[in-house]
């Protein structure tokens, strides 16, 4: 089953040699990396908002935990809906990072890896150059 590949851009992809360049693939997925290692995953990213959004809920569910106010299981359940939130809106989340970072999207690919993507990608921007 082929998947969903969404190829963003600043500017034009290919360099003057015909080699892509600063191209940014975003598969359209539910990640299993944001589900388990959510914070790990936002610095990865470099997801400065959601770092201070994540450290933030977790500073204040941990002092009212701390406090009495809830028990673990409520604490563990804020944990464990931040991290699928992570983990199922991963896609839009980068999606949205890289249009605030002006990049456009350049197209949208459906292929079994990123390389075949890739090669996708380039048979579609030749194809375009012979226009």
């Amino acid at each position: 089953m082929d998947k969903v590949f969404l190829i963003y851009d600043k500017q034009n992809c290919l360099n003057k040699d015909g080699i892509i360049d600063k191209c940014i693939f975003v598969r359209e997925e539910i990640s299993i990396m944001a589900f388990f290692f959510t914070f790990f995953w936002l610095i990865y990213n470099k997801l400065w908002k959601w770092v201070i959004f994540y450290i933030t809920v977790s500073i204040v569910i941990s002092s009212i935990g701390a406090m009495g106010i809830i028990d673990q299981s409520i604490k563990a359940f804020v944990f464990l809906s931040m991290s699928s939130y992570f983990a199922i809106f991963s896609s839009s989340i980068m999606q949205n990072r890289l249009i605030e970072n002006k990049y456009s999207l350049k197209s949208i690919i459906y292929a079994d890896s990123r390389e075949a993507a890739l090669s996708k990608l380039l048979l579609n921007l030749k194809i375009d150059g012979l226009r």
